[in-house]
This record gives structure tokens, C-alpha cells and sequence, in this order.
């Protein structure tokens, strides 16, 4: 740190909210919903054109992975970091990952198969896997109670890449561990993964929060963010470079993005690791430096995306759920582009909406702001 003054500071001087932070995010949020109109709505032939390569790509790195290292920062930004009160929250996200389940997935799933709409085992797929499948909520929660348990052991941020560099390494070894017993096999498969109902596995993808504690940690010891973001970004395309060079003299290498196969994208290993996590930093550094010229009418909706990211990842979901399994069949290339605009526009003002009812509701509740009540 001594040789290092002249970038960060000893103490936290960098504590305000993070504008890239928040425009990442909501564009995370806006892919988000795009990638999955797309995959869950659309034809084949609708996925195979430009425009749906092109959503694949920005609903891949620049959603998913950018969500976990951001969630990582908000572990060292939040203003309370209790390990008990972070573990707890974990709790409740995890179990709502299942709850989430039951009512995007599985009821209407049972409503559909009753209508005789299809087979209540899709395509052979058992009924409960809608029930018991793996999604970013589970992995949140699994992310919140593992960075308690670092927090309650007091193990500073500065140690979270070597803690990560083990997680990464350990993921190929440890995927599809299992025990023979269903109920216990699908709760492992949400922390080792290899299958496919489990989309974001603990081992695959905990690296991003671990390192997005760390970049948290430096970036609230800086003062000269234009310079610390430069730094980070060089840094960055050294990192990537043995990864690429791998990927180039290996071309048969599948890491899932966009003309792979879409299982390595959520089953991934050290390889992706090593080039996911650079790109998240670049991707940062890039909205730190064009922040400015953003209009202020889009920087507004990203913010609100940011805010209320998790309600609008529920909203949508639900509205993505019951429309596949009740409403759409597989739609053409022009259908999906208007499903995208539509679900993108109703989840935003369910979720205003949504967020007007629930302040109005805590008014009436507060004795400070309704004397009026006994």
C-alpha cells in the first residue's frame, strides 16, 4: 500500500454512489429481460439471425456476470455489513428463489398441461424440475451467506482473489457431486452444478462477487477514479490475454457465448473466469468514462433499473413465465423484437407501480407521518 499511495488511500475516501455502478446495472437489467424474451419465447430461427446472436451476446457477459461482481461492491459499499443481518438476507433471497419457481414456473405449468395445452413433462422434462431449478436468486442468497461467513471471520476484501482463484480452480472437480438422494442432489447441484436446470451454480460463478469485493475495496481507496480506472482496465487486457491466446490455439474450445453451447455459459470454469472478469472491469471502466454524455432521460431509467433491481427481476420472470407456458408459442424474429418491447415496458411500470402502492401502504402505517392513527 506504501508504494501505492499516489493511487489509493489507507482509508475509504471513495464512499459515495458509484454512477457507472447503476448504469451497468440497469443495462444488466435491460439485456436481462431481452435475453430471456428471447430464449424462452422465441423460435429457433428467430435465435439464429444477427439480431438474436447479438442479444445473446450483451444477455451473456454483460448481464449475468455483471450483476454478481456488482453484487460483490454492494457487499463493501452497503452502510450496514453486519454478518448476521447479511446472512439472514441470504436466507430469505434463497427461499424466494423457489417461491419465484412455483409461481413463474410451475402453476402455470399445471394450469397449461390441465388446459391440454401439452404434457405436464415437457419435452420429457419432469414436472418438478421447474420447481427445484437454480436461478440468480438462489445463487445471491448462497453469495450473501458465504461473504457473511468471510465478514464474521473477519478476512479483509484483499484476500477475496486467492479465496476466489481456489473456488475457480476447485469448480471442475466438484461439478455434478451428489449423494444418490434426490432432495439432497438438488440442493448440491445449486452449489457444484453441471446440469442444466441449475443456471448459476455457487462454484461457477461466486468469483465475480468475491472479485467485485475486491475492485469495491480498492475503488472506495482511490481518489482519482479516471486514473484508477485506466489502471484496472490495462490490468484487465493483461489478465485476458492468456485466455485468449488459449481460446485462439484451441478452437475447439466452447465457452458458451453466443455460437456455443449455452450449458458452458452457466457451468463455466477458470477459463471463463479469467476472461469474464476482465471484460466486467473494462465494461466498467467504459461507463465511467462516458458517464457525461449519457442523456439524462436514460441515466434516470438505468438509475430506477439499478434501484429496484430485484423487483423488476421478479416481475419480469413472472410476466416471461405464464406467457410461455399459456399464451405464446414460439414467435418469428418481428414478434419477438415486439414481445421485448412490450415486456420491457410493462415490467418498468408493474414495478413503478408496484413501488407507489407499497410507499403509499407504509404512509398509512407510520404513526409519524398519519397521527391520526391510534
Amino acid at each position: 500500500m506504501r508504494v501505492l499511495d499516489n493511487i489509493f488511500r489507507r482509508q475509504p475516501v471513495n464512499t459515495k454512489r458509484q454512477v457507472e455502478m447503476d448504469i451497468a446495472r440497469g443495462l444488466a437489467v435491460f439485456f436481462m429481460i431481452l435475453v430471456h424474451v428471447l430464449g424462452d419465447l422465441s423460435s429457433a430461427a428467430a435465435g439464429d439471425t444477427i439480431f438474436g446472436k447479438v442479444i445473446d451476446f450483451f444477455g451473456s457477459i454483460p448481464a449475468a456476470p455483471v450483476f454478481m461482481f456488482l453484487m460483490g461492491i454492494g457487499f463493501v459499499y452497503s452502510k450496514n455489513q453486519k454478518p448476521i443481518v447479511l446472512f439472514k438476507r441470504g436466507v430469505m433471497i434463497f427461499i424466494g428463489g423457489y417461491v419465484l419457481n412455483l409461481f413463474r414456473g410451475l402453476i402455470p405449468l399445471f394450469i397449461g398441461s390441465k388446459m391440454g395445452y401439452y404434457s405436464i413433462n415437457i419435452d420429457g422434462t419432469p414436472w418438478y424440475y421447474y420447481l427445484i431449478e437454480g436461478d440468480i436468486l438462489q445463487f445471491a442468497g448462497l453469495a450473501m451467506m458465504f461473504t457473511a461467513f468471510l465478514k464474521k471471520l473477519r478476512v479483509s476484501e484483499f484476500y477475496y482473489p486467492i479465496i476466489a482463484l481456489v473456488i475457480a480452480i476447485a469448480t471442475p472437480f466438484v461439478a455434478g457431486l451428489n449423494t444418490g438422494v434426490f432432495i439432497i442432489d438438488a440442493f448440491l447441484l445449486t452449489i457444484f452444478g453441471k446440469y442444466g436446470y441449475v443456471f448459476h451454480p455457487f462454484f461457477s460463478w461466486m468469483v465475480y462477487p468475491l472479485m467485485g469485493s475486491f475492485f469495491g475495496w480498492m475503488l472506495m481507496r482511490t481518489e482519482n477514479k479516471n486514473k484508477f480506472y485506466l489502471k484496472a482496465a490495462c490490468v484487465s487486457v493483461v489478465v485476458a490475454i492468456p485466455g485468449i491466446i488459449y481460446c485462439i490455439m484451441n478452437p475447439g474450445i466452447d465457452i458458451g457465448i453466443v455460437f456455443g453451447d449455452i450449458s458452458n455459459y452457466y457451468q463455466h470454469g477458470i477459463l471463463s473466469n479469467s476472461l469474464f472478469v476482465p471484460f466486467v472491469v473494462i465494461w466498467l471502466a467504459i461507463w465511467h468514462l462516458t458517464a457525461s454524455i449519457i442523456p439524462n432521460f436514460v441515466k434516470n431509467r438505468l438509475f430506477f433499473w439499478s434501484k429496484e433491481v430485484t423487483i423488476i427481476y421478479v416481475v419480469h420472470w413472472l410476466i416471461v413465465g405464464w406467457s410461455e407456458f399459456l399464451f405464446i408459442e414460439e414467435l418469428s424474429l418481428g414478434n419477438t423484437i415486439i414481445a421485448m418491447v412490450f415486456i420491457t415496458f410493462f415490467t418498468d411500470r408493474i414495478t413503478d407501480l408496484y413501488i407507489k402502492i407499497r410507499e403509499r401502504l407504509n404512509e398509512r402505517n407510520d404513526p409519524v407521518l398519519n397521527p391520526h392513527m391510534n
